[in-house]
């Protein structure tokens, strides 16, 4: 009897472990019925997860990147290296044409188009070319409480769905991320654009479509094109801590009074304004003024060491002006 309710006990806690034994020809066998239960095609579902294959790289990949951690001195400077600024201040000079007209449509300063996309590939140096459902059914079928990955499984047979052509174009990193930005695949789905009206939005190959996917991003987010995103500040030494965070916001006025400057010393703007105070480091690391448009970038990419990057490219764009 006792061993019998040992038995029970390990069934009851223990129910990843009992999902992860199914095999992976069962696991894509049921995902093609749950995907047609959600409405999608029988024929994008056979056509779509036939050829999707077990990819233990994509696995690993993502178990390794779970496992880094850095401060923001170190990030900073990896990230947004001198020849990256550069590379960033010609290419926005370069598209400044297009980057223009999605600018005038959506509202988003070009800047950070720019910086979002260095950030992301490099300026598409960085492109992955792996099939996506292959990655994220692995990537699903390693987590199966992880219900992200399954969502972004959806989203890609949705998006084949209304184009069925385009199967091959899904190609991903080993996170799953598309194109030329890194898009989610449920982000791709809900705003992806076709601005050079070719008939697909390509964020792989057309800067059209990916700067606009990623300004309508912006834009149904929230962006504010008044403001920026954010500075870095100093804070005094007896500066009360439990201040600290996204949930904390305060006018410029009322952090000048509780202390808080610019990073060279001086006073804060003069503008009402609202804002927080962010912390990536904690208290004795870098401090940022977080506005509005901090939390839109944090939708895109869920770090404050990402955020704080792009900021800092976009600023570094901007500033010396670009002839």
């Amino acid at each position: 009897m006792r061993y019998l309710c040992l038995c029970l006990c390990l069934l009851i806690t223990l129910p990843s472990n009992a999902e992860q034994t199914t095999s992976f020809y069962h696991y894509v066998k049921q995902l093609r019925v749950d995907a047609q239960a959600r409405g999608i095609s029988d024929s994008t579902v056979k056509a779509a997860l036939e050829q999707v294959k077990l990819f233990k790289r994509a696995i690993h990949h993502n178990k390794v990147n779970q496992q880094k951690h850095q401060t923001l001195d170190t990030y900073l400077p990896a990230k947004v290296p001198g020849w990256k600024i550069a590379k960033a201040r010609q290419l926005y000079k370069q598209n400044l044409p297009l980057l223009k007209q999605i600018s005038k449509q959506y509202d988003i300063a070009p800047r950070y188009l720019i910086a979002i996309w260095g950030m992301e590939t490099n300026f598409s140096q960085n492109i992955s070319n792996y099939p996506a459902l292959s990655v994220l059914v692995s990537l699903a079928y390693s987590e199966p409480a992880n219900t992200n990955y399954r969502e972004q499984i959806y989203a890609v047979l949705k998006a084949v769905d209304q184009k069925p052509n385009h199967l091959s174009n899904f190609k991903s990193d080993w996170s799953g991320k598309l194109g030329m930005l890194n898009f989610s695949a449920v982000d791709y789905l809900n705003n992806g654009q076709d601005f050079d009206q070719d008939g697909f939005s390509d964020i792989w190959q057309s800067k059209p479509d990916t700067f606009s996917s990623l300004a309508k991003f912006l834009t149904d987010n929230g962006w504010n094109n008044d403001l920026t995103w954010g500075r870095q500040v100093k804070l005094p030494d007896d500066f009360d801590s439990s201040l600290i965070g996204l949930a904390s916001q305060k006018s410029l006025q009322q952090w000048q009074e509780l202390g808080v400057r610019r990073f060279n010393g001086k006073n804060l703007p003069s503008v009402a304004l609202k804002a927080s105070l962010v912390a990536p480091d904690g208290i004795n690391g870098r401090i940022f003024l977080a506005y509005d448009n901090y939390n839109v970038l944090l939708k895109w990419q869920d770090s404050q060491y990402f955020v704080s990057a792009v900021g800092y490219l976009a600023d570094r764009i901007k500033f010396p002006a670009i002839k």
